[in-house]
């Protein structure tokens, strides 16, 4: 690791790859990558100067690989995916070349502070798709974890009866009234 990026060996002659260039995304720890070898586009070659890219060779598996991932991406499909980003509101899915995004309403039917606290870096997940709408950068694509699970509504309405009592934990205090969790997942 150098300042600014990685020091490469390519064949003998030093090479140098930007931090920028090292992969599609933005990488915080760039010493991952020492003593692996990677394969780089040279992007500029003068006398005690070689300039490397990974960044483009990534980009055009995307692009090969987003190509396929396009042929089955549509409303309702269920789709495999690697999680590869956090923001507070959600994650962000690699669904094989195209990214979409699952927000923190889709993590499941009860209610999460953070993605973090359900989902880790490059976890594999099964999301449905939710909505696709064009963007500036191409497509946003909306995702759900929670439209594959079971709604746990469903499987607990039945065992309460209206006047049953019932002991439960307050999840959250507004200005109308607190809400109370009855059940994983069921809150009135």
């Amino acid at each position: 690791v150098v300042k600014g990026g990685v020091s490469v060996d390519v064949a003998g002659v030093r090479g140098f790859c930007p931090a920028s260039q090292l992969d599609a995304r933005f990488v915080e720890d760039v010493s991952v990558f020492v003593g692996k070898k990677l394969t780089f586009k040279i992007t500029r070659d003068e006398p005690r100067n070689l300039v490397l890219s990974r960044r483009a060779i990534v980009e055009e598996e995307n692009e090969k690989l987003a190509a396929e991932t396009r042929k089955k991406l549509e409303v309702g499909a269920v789709l495999k995916g690697k999680v590869v980003g956090f923001k507070p509101f959600g994650a962000f899915v690699d669904l094989g070349g195209i990214e979409g995004m699952l927000h923190v309403s889709e993590l499941g039917h009860s209610r999460v502070a953070k993605p973090e606290d359900v989902l880790s870096m490059g976890q594999e997940v099964e999301v449905a798709v939710l909505k696709i709408e064009p963007g500036e950068k191409g497509q946003r694509i909306a995702l759900s974890l929670k439209a594959l699970a079971t709604d746990p509504w469903l499987e607990t309405a039945a065992a309460f009866k209206v006047g049953q009592r019932v002991k439960g934990k307050v999840t959250r205090l507004l200005a109308f009234g607190a809400f109370v969790e009855i059940a994983p997942g069921v809150e009135g």
